[in-house]
């Protein structure tokens, strides 16, 4: 079957008109770039309001000093993650690993230790209301610690 004229004249105009402004871009950049920046006003409103917003769906999160001795304390947090740090364990030397789960949604958090001697974990998932964490310290000499974190997720939705 031969292509009719009707049928090849559509893809020619579209390549003529690509090819111009390709031809006339690269001899005059300057006027091809003003027209398009006339054309786009609301990019300088956005570049003014930039500083001021934040990105909707990342919330604040809190950060909690707790120590390393069995405490009855529960700790208010309004966030659904809270990042841990743990102050006064003693002898960091003689820690050989912490383990640290949240058995209220089952989340395992990871433990980091820095050069200052900073126990602190990554961000844990917190459940609406009362979170129950298990924290295991296990020292060089086969001893294991234990101590439970009572973390309650506080709602500040307004009804």
């Amino acid at each position: 079957m031969k292509p009719s004229f009707k049928s090849l004249l559509y893809p020619f105009l579209i390549l003529c008109v690509v090819t111009v402004y390709s031809v006339l871009s690269l001899f005059y950049p300057e006027k091809i770039a003003l027209s398009f920046k006339k054309s786009q006003p609301e990019l300088v409103q956005l570049a003014q309001l930039k500083d001021r917003r934040q990105i909707a769906s990342v919330e604040e999160m809190q950060t909690l000093t707790v120590g390393c001795e069995q405490s009855d304390r529960i700790h208010q947090v309004s966030t659904s993650q809270v990042l841990l740090r743990f102050e006064g364990c003693g002898d960091e030397k003689r820690i050989v690993d912490f383990k640290l789960v949240n058995s209220t949604n089952s989340y395992m958090a990871q433990i980091f230790h820095s050069a200052e001697n900073v126990i602190a974990t990554d961000f844990i998932q917190l459940a609406k209301g009362e979170n129950i964490l298990n924290l295991e310290i296990s020292l060089n000499d086969k001893q294991k610690k234990t101590q439970i974190i009572k973390i309650e997720r506080i709602s500040t939705e307004i009804q």
